[in-house]
């Protein structure tokens, strides 16, 4: 953020929680701060980007999926994908800059902080982008989502409703990649059989297959039995139920058909 060390007044300059005094100070220390007046500057520009508009039916399906998943109102802040995306990289520049240069005796503790303060940028990022109305930025979600060392449970609430209900098919195959490293969370491979069991693209219904046999699910086997006798399915997706179910065979994976 702000590299004369008005990172926080800076953030809450932008999301309007200052207060009216803090504000005129801010801005007073602002038009004198070249540093700042880049960041601002920046920030506003973001904030000005145009967005792509799919249809209202879609993305209020989507939406309310998204909130429900992450348990808030993701859309009531939706340029903070933006805004988010901005702190992050002027946090990860700012802080390159103090690591080189703090003193030895305190770079362990300033160090701790802005690993923290850049973690939760991350998150921010992330759970930003997956809600705006652009597919291309969802994506850029869930790439970043992807890349966090510890996403957290917002974040994989988030990933998980992209995976179930995103209106895009691009957007949900590159949930269904992402979210493989949560594996072990029930959760996640529960979202994994549920999308299975509505997914209408082909091309996604094999990747989900595929991942629920690398997953080495044992629930799966009723289901993709199921979808391997389904009357009008797609070929070649009862022919990757078949393989799928008889890999889990060799695996020692075994369930009651019904």
């Amino acid at each position: 953020m702000s590299g004369c060390g008005r990172a926080e007044e800076l953030t809450r300059y932008l999301d309007g929680t200052l207060g009216l005094v803090e504000r005129r100070v801010f801005e007073a220390h602002a038009a004198q701060c070249e540093d700042c007046r880049d960041q601002l500057e920046l920030w506003r520009r973001l904030g000005d980007l145009p967005e792509a508009t799919p249809g209202p039916a879609v993305r209020r399906r989507f939406d309310s999926a998204l909130a429900a998943e992450t348990g808030s109102r993701v859309r009531a802040f939706p340029e903070w994908g933006k805004w988010a995306a901005a702190a992050a990289i002027a946090v990860l520049c700012f802080g390159a800059g103090r690591w080189s240069t703090a003193a030895p005796a305190a770079a362990p503790l300033e160090t701790a902080e802005l690993r923290t303060e850049i973690r939760s940028l991350r998150k921010l990022v992330a759970l930003g982008l997956l809600s705006q109305d652009s597919a291309s930025e969802r994506l850029k979600g869930i790439t970043y989502a992807s890349r966090l060392r510890e996403g957290g449970d917002d974040v994989i609430d988030a990933m998980v409703a992209a995976l179930r209900y995103d209106p895009n098919v691009n957007v949900r195959l590159a949930a269904n990649d992402a979210l493989a490293r949560y594996r072990d969370d029930g959760r996640v491979r529960r979202a994994f059989l549920e999308a299975l069991l509505h997914e209408e693209s082909p091309m996604m219904k094999i990747a989900l297959i595929d991942s629920l046999v690398e997953f080495q699910e044992r629930d799966a086997g009723r289901a993709l039995a199921r979808l391997e006798r389904t009357a009008g399915e797609n070929e070649l997706v009862k022919a990757r139920a078949a393989s799928a179910l008889a890999q889990l065979k060799e695996k020692g994976i075994v369930w009651q058909d019904q």
